[in-house]
């Protein structure tokens, strides 16, 4: 068993995280329903929740990736990218970069005719909660003129999600995808139900075959070293 400082700490965090089902983050209520699990696949497993004056509910995709949480958190940073991995995304771009860790993104999902497909502007942070180990990126939906509504679709008023992701060591992360949003008018409910299923289920499954490819190639280790630099010198 690896011997290093932290190591119980991160073997207990994501053991929690992974088993407990129901676990949340540092700063999430509990004043929701129960999570319920509606799919396991792959190491993949889905699970979904109602939410307090929410019309839709809450999905959530959680599995174990071949990598560390940087790695992780480079690939959603690299938001022109994200139609690569992000399931039904048809269109994405950073709009604008705040720092070297919080950026303003477009984001498009594609939905079948005859429903309007929906985009959304969002403002994307990184958190450290332990350095290289417990790791957040968190994006929510913002008002913002950096880019007209296309013709034909509707632009979500309320998106709030993360990536929380735990280092297990041997080059393994425990990762979180979690999304609760309000699309914006009505929804066909076979549509909500496939959509709570597919999202997390093949958005962390095409993480993975992303952050594989992108971990071969270097395509991130400058940003990566940079973004570590700079969060540790932020308070």
């Amino acid at each position: 068993m690896e011997d290093r400082p932290g190591w119980k700490r991160r073997e207990f965090l994501a053991a929690t995280v992974a088993g407990a089902g129901t676990a949340m983050l540092p700063s999430e209520s509990r004043a929701a329903g129960a999570w319920k699990v509606i799919d396991r696949q792959g190491g993949i497993t889905v699970t979904t929740r109602t939410e307090k004056n929410r019309q839709y509910p809450t999905f959530r995709g959680t599995a174990r990736i071949r990598c560390n949480p940087w790695d992780i958190i480079a690939v959603v940073h690299d938001a022109d990218r994200h139609v690569d991995w992000a399931h039904k995304c048809s269109e994405s771009k950073n709009l604008k970069q705040i720092d070297t860790t919080t950026a303003i993104i477009y984001s498009r999902t594609g939905l079948p005719w005859p429903v309007k497909d929906r985009d959304v502007i969002l403002r994307g942070k990184v958190q450290v909660i332990t350095p290289d180990t417990e790791l957040r990126i968190r994006f929510n939906a913002i008002s913002s003129r950096l880019k007209k509504v296309p013709e034909g679709v509707i632009r979500i008023p309320v998106l709030d999600g993360h990536w929380y992701l735990v280092g297990m060591g041997d080059n393994k992360t425990f990762a979180e995808y979690q999304v609760n949003a309000d699309p914006g008018g009505a929804l066909p409910q076979w549509l909500v139900e496939q959509s709570s299923h597919d999202l997390p289920l093949i958005t962390i499954r095409n993480m993975r075959k992303q952050v594989a490819k992108t971990k071969k190639l270097g395509l991130y280790d400058d940003w990566i070293a940079e973004a570590r630099a700079f969060k540790q010198g932020s308070k």
